[in-house]
């Protein structure tokens, strides 16, 4: 099981209702601005908080509900080019992420340098939070940028990883997006099945999260799931 992302030398930042990044939108949504990209949420902007936490390499929106305090969604963003980061934070990449890196970096193809602009990769995560288990959808998608003009050009990559420790796996994912008309954004949609193993004596100790269900067991371990139902979010770049 992979372990969370720990940043040692980085402190982070938690900086509460930070209302100027966010703007009602259509249907009853809320824009929210995580670095460059912003994010769509189906939130009425009156009824949440936003907080933040911020270090060089990321940028986390957590979305609260104003009134509970209960966190209702998490979305991040890597404000670093892939290439600029370092090797260390590199390492501690799911696989597919860690490889895309390391091969930029090489190559240099990130900033694909042309006569007056550049290509960029932008990588934007959701968490879904279950206690202290937390399992997150990537994309990774590709933009042009020059002077205050951008578009998207590309979907990179989306999918599914464990973004916590612990003893669960996620299983049947399946994740996708598409660049919008107008090449200003993406959308993103996915869902998945999360397994948590516990052994009979310390089932009540750990406690399991009220969203999972019993599903069978062998021996002393029990198995236990839950279903992440397939939804989407809106990114863009403006």
């Amino acid at each position: 099981m992979k372990k969370i992302l720990s940043f040692v030398l980085v402190i982070l930042i938690l900086v509460s209702s930070m209302t100027i990044n966010v703007f009602a939108d259509e249907n009853n949504s809320t824009k929210i601005k995580l670095g460059d990209v912003f994010v769509n949420v189906p939130y009425n902007e009156n009824d949440i908080i936003v907080e933040y936490e911020k270090n060089e390499i990321e940028i986390r929106a957590i979305i609260k509900d104003k009134h509970t305090g209960e966190i209702l969604d998490i979305h991040g963003e890597y404000i670093q080019p892939l290439d600029k980061l370092p090797q260390s934070i590199i390492e501690q990449f799911p696989d597919e992420l860690k490889t895309r890196a390391n091969s930029l970096k090489e190559s240099n193809d990130i900033n694909m340098v042309s006569s007056q602009g550049d290509f960029f990769v932008k990588v934007v995560y959701n968490d879904k939070v279950f206690g202290s288990i937390v399992a997150r959808l990537y994309c990774e998608f590709e933009y042009y940028s020059e002077y205050n003009y951008r578009n998207v050009t590309k979907i990179v990559d989306t999918y599914w990883r464990e973004a916590s420790s612990g003893t669960f796996k996620i299983e049947r994912e399946t994740s996708n997006a598409t660049v919008s008309e107008d090449k200003t954004g993406v959308t993103v949609w996915g869902g998945c099945n999360i397994v948590l193993t516990v052994t009979k004596d310390t089932s009540a100790s750990i406690g399991i999260p009220a969203v999972f269900e019993f599903s069978h067991e062998v021996g002393e371990t029990q198995y236990y799931r839950t279903t992440i139902d397939d939804f989407r979010y809106s990114y863009s770049i403006y």
